[in-house]
């Protein structure tokens, strides 16, 4: 950084990024600072446990990969970008599964190449910032360098890091890219998003090896060696089933043809139908946190939630929800 700016400046600069992220088609931007000493502490004890199996890559680089500034010199503040990669047209997972002349395909790769796609907009995004303000350090990254993304963007707001290490997005589940622009520039950070996990243990459950499993520290990990790829505990998110359509309003069932799966699922009967029309979804998360507090047998909880799918009206099945 070439110049100084006053917190007025930096605070208007902000504004304008976020602004300007939103018209390049990113559905939602943040700024954290570079700080992740939470989550490289995290990350050295995986490594140390050996659950990275054979993925070399993720030791190899130290602890550049934790600590941006080792990466690129001079980096201060860091902007996270998501971009939603729900395609909207696509068939239905089991409709296609069911066709012998047709081939399921993972929802990320029935577009254009993401790697080129959010890194072509995060340097249109860089480069407004300089028209705005001159010139300035910056690197953008899309799945491209040893780069904790998914800490960043929970530290940005995006969402939070799921007992599956998938982050979570309340209103996007988490079928979404992620892009990251490092900047020399002390922009005022977002607030943190807070994990809306609680107890639940959904993900734990569908996972066909056992390779989400809490550690003798109490924290829960997942072990890549175990890891198949299935995509069955994004599936069984609560939040994973469901999605924003582009309207920014209703929430509906990407998995189901009947009554959403996740909400006769959900151990606190917290998701329920909106009314009048009941073809959207919301989550009571107050009662939720009550009854996760309630040490209700889960047998209970279960019954209280299919409670919730009497007089639900079906809800349309969309996309395929495998990953």
């Amino acid at each position: 950084m070439t110049q100084a700016f006053t917190p007025a400046e930096l605070r208007q600069l902000a504004s304008d990024i976020r602004h300007w992220g939103l018209e390049l088609g990113f559905q939602q931007l943040g700024i954290s600072s570079a700080g992740l000493d939470e989550h490289e502490t995290y990350l050295l004890n995986w490594l140390k446990a050996g659950h990275h199996g054979q993925m070399d890559y993720m030791a190899r680089h130290g602890t550049s990969r934790s600590r941006p500034a080792e990466l690129v010199p001079g980096t201060v503040s860091v902007i996270s970008v998501r971009m939603d990669y729900w395609p909207g047209e696509a068939q239905a997972a089991d409709t296609v599964m069911q066709d012998p002349l047709l081939a399921y395909l993972s929802r990320y790769a029935l577009g254009r190449d993401y790697h080129k796609l959010l890194r072509k907009r995060l340097q249109k995004l860089a480069g407004r910032m300089a028209a705005a303000i001159g010139p300035f350090g910056y690197r953008a990254f899309t799945d491209s360098a040893p780069v904790l993304e998914k800490a960043l963007a929970q530290n940005a707001g995006l969402g939070w890091i799921g007992k599956h290490t998938n982050l979570i997005n309340e209103r996007a589940g988490s079928w979404f890219f992620l892009g990251e622009l490092y900047t020399d520039l002390p922009l005022p950070v977002d607030t943190p998003a807070s994990n809306h996990c609680g107890d639940c243990h959904a993900c734990i459950d569908a996972c066909p090896t056992g390779a989400i499993f809490r550690s003798t520290r109490g924290v829960v990990v997942v072990d890549a060696k175990k890891c198949d790829g299935c995509g069955n505990c994004v599936s069984a998110c609560p939040y994973g089933m469901i999605e924003q359509y582009a309207s920014g309003a209703a929430y509906k069932c990407d998995l189901c043809g009947g009554a959403p799966a996740c909400v006769a699922e959900c151990h606190y009967g917290a998701l329920v139908f909106k009314e009048p029309d009941k073809t959207s979804l919301t989550c009571r998360k107050d009662q939720m946190k009550q009854r996760s507090k309630s040490g209700e047998p889960e047998e209970k909880r279960r019954a209280l939630a299919v409670e919730v799918l009497k007089g639900a009206e079906r809800v349309p099945r969309s996309a395929g929800y495998m990953r």
